[in-house]
């Protein structure tokens, strides 16, 4: 059962992670009060935006564990729309191997709890 536990663990990790892309996906507006303008460039698309030509921007938080980085930024939601979805199927489809391991798991379980219960009738007769 140690191995049903782990994976209903990775299973949480794994919806937990698909709850934070849904909440943090959100398009935000650049400080106009600020001294000194700053841009960035879009992740998708590598264009530059600066503050002091556009008004807004979009994020998506990071669902890889290996990355250091919170958040990607995007010059448009066409652009976020891309990584997102790339994101989320990439999360689902963890998440579906993980149910369907589950499921397996759980027929070796079934399977070797009636052979048990074989040996177990074959020894008392």
């Amino acid at each position: 059962m140690d191995l049903d536990y782990r994976l209903m663990q990775e299973l949480v990790k794994v919806n937990l992670e698909l709850q934070k892309l849904d909440e943090g996906y959100r398009k935000k507006y650049f400080r106009k009060n600020t001294n000194k303008p700053w841009s960035f460039k879009c992740y998708q698309c590598e264009e530059k935006v600066s503050s002091n030509e556009a008004d807004e921007f979009w994020t998506v938080p990071v669902t890889r564990y290996d990355s250091n980085v919170r958040v990607r930024r995007f010059c448009s939601k066409d652009c976020s729309d891309c990584y997102f979805n790339e994101q989320r199927n990439e999360l689902l489809g963890k998440r579906d191997q993980i149910i369907e391991d589950r499921r397996l798991l759980r027929s070796f379980y079934e399977e070797a709890e009636q052979k048990f219960k074989e040996v177990v009738a074959e020894r008392h007769k």
